[in-house]
């Protein structure tokens, strides 16, 4: 609604005003003064479409008042009105543009014509000055659209002469923002950016922190959407643009590992990891495997706190590798829930490769750590626990002494009963189980090593080398030098 300022030293002309407005319907927010230095107080408070003022009043005259309002607003329009039919006060009307000069007692139709004509005005330069703010924010946006792309600043101004560059050596900070789709926006942020800002569409720090909250709060509140931003280091010249830029796209690729920020910026600390894993991301993978075989569920969970840190930590990292060595994670865990699968693991590594902040991966593999905790747990009262810790026992110290008298003490049963629990869960004594476990390992090692006979029968726990040998014979039916030289006769090319 346009608004429209009535100004005369008499009440009954003012009320003739209102009276003909409403009558014949026309739409305005109406305000009334009784002299120039009450209206001109009215106008330099609010901004008036319309004045419709007397010529001869107290303290300000309306010509007076004119002049002033026409430099407060120089889009304002202005229609005088006066009992004095004065060629003087005419001319004066014209050099400041009035629209009507209207002589009291006011004609009916000409009061009505002249005020369609205003409207009819009001309404054409809108567009005229729509139109107009459009082509210069579109020649804006392609200025610096063109510096971000290392266009010389001083190439552009030849190009624009007309334009005042002013607005591009004000530029102290650029915010680039990532939606999480596909969005195009005319005009956002109007009520919250400051007014001097620019929106360049490419389909102090708390202030700034402030900001970039309202910003995405807008995104999500109006349309649904969330978003990502960063911010630039502050911004000394326009030739600082392109590395500006640079710099928030990569605060966007690393934004995956920093989902708790909202603003992304070299200001803002990254999150602090202060904790040592010299593992290879191979180990600890094999480690959580191992752990998992042995129902140890505090294992599981240290050493997938592991995994995720290091690579948080790891500064070339990228999230196409994060995401796979979590398929890698998710494969183990389901794998220990006998839940794997194959709609199973492809609806989680679905999920896991739509997930576009390490927050989301993290919280979908939290759920499955803690039921394969649970389940281990349950599992480690159960005689299957004793005989898996016996046999992670072997096989890390199969070149010790072994008897049935240390792996007892180990988990805490009788020799006896252990003895019977593992014929009975294995279908083998524990002595058998433990010279297979060696014999895999010396043939192991003729294989790939070259290591002499009498040093690999110690390093598989024997003290003596015919027993060794008598030994690796009855299980494969030659010995040990034999076997070696066969197999190597077998891998020469022919």
């Amino acid at each position: 609604m346009y608004r429209f300022l009535i100004v005369d030293d008499e009440i009954v002309e003012r009320q003739a005003i209102r009276f003909l407005l409403q009558q014949h319907n026309f739409q305005f927010e109406l305000q009334e003064a009784s002299n120039g230095r009450d209206a001109l107080k009215l106008l330099s408070e609010t901004q008036y479409d319309i004045l419709f003022t007397d010529i001869q009043m107290p303290f300000l005259n309306g010509i007076l008042l004119a002049n002033q309002a026409r430099k407060l607003y120089p889009d304002i329009q202005i229609i005088f009105f006066s009992g004095y039919d004065d060629f003087t006060y005419a001319k004066e009307a014209l050099s400041i543009h009035a629209v009507n000069y209207i002589l009291k007692p006011i004609n009916d139709e000409e009061f009505v014509k002249t005020i369609s004509d205003v409207l009819e005005r009001i309404r054409a330069l809108e567009h005229f000055n729509n139109r107009k703010k459009a082509a210069d924010e579109l020649t804006r946006n392609h200025i610096f659209y063109q510096l971000i792309n290392s266009t010389d600043i001083a190439q552009l101004m030849a190009q624009y002469p007309q334009l005042d560059f002013s607005f591009v050596f004000d530029c102290h900070r650029l915010f680039l923002i990532q939606l999480e789709k596909d969005f195009f926006f005319p005009a956002p942020f109007t009520d919250i950016l400051p007014k001097d800002s620019y929106l360049v569409n490419l389909n102090h720090l708390p202030w700034y922190q402030n900001l970039a909250d309202k910003m995405r709060s807008y995104m999500i509140k109006e349309y649904g959407i969330n978003a990502r931003i960063a911010m630039s280091q502050p911004i000394t010249h326009p030739k600082d643009l392109p590395a500006a830029f640079k710099e928030m796209e990569q605060y966007l690729m690393d934004q995956f590992f920093f989902s708790k920020n909202t603003l992304l910026s070299a200001e803002i600390p990254a999150p602090d990891i202060t904790e040592t894993v010299p593992e290879t991301d191979d180990t600890l993978l094999k480690e959580i495997q191992t752990a998992i075989g042995l129902k140890d569920a505090f294992s599981v969970e240290k050493n997938l706190s592991l995994l995720l840190d290091s690579c948080k930590k790891g500064p070339n990292v990228s999230y196409i590798y994060f995401r796979f060595l979590c398929t890698n994670i998710l494969k183990l865990l389901l794998d220990g829930l006998a839940e794997n699968s194959g709609r199973s693991f492809e609806s989680y590594a679905h999920l896991i490769y739509q997930s576009k902040h390490i927050s989301e991966i993290e919280a979908l593999l939290l759920p499955l750590v803690k039921r394969l905790s649970a389940k281990l747990e349950k599992e480690q009262d159960a005689p299957n626990y004793a005989l898996c810790m016996v046999k992670q026992y072997i096989h890390k110290h199969y070149g010790e002494d072994l008897s049935l008298d240390i792996l007892a003490k180990e988990v805490y049963l009788t020799p006896h009963y252990l003895s019977a629990l593992f014929i009975e869960e294995t279908g083998c004594g524990i002595n058998r189980y433990i010279k297979n476990v060696r014999m895999e390992k010396a043939k192991d090692l003729l294989l790939h090593t070259n290591l002499k006979i009498n040093d690999i029968c110690r390093q598989v726990g024997y003290s003596n080398l015919s027993y060794f040998c008598k030994s690796f014979a009855e299980e494969f039916g030659t010995t040990p030098n034999n076997y070696r030289n066969s197999t190597s006769a077998e891998r020469k090319p022919k």
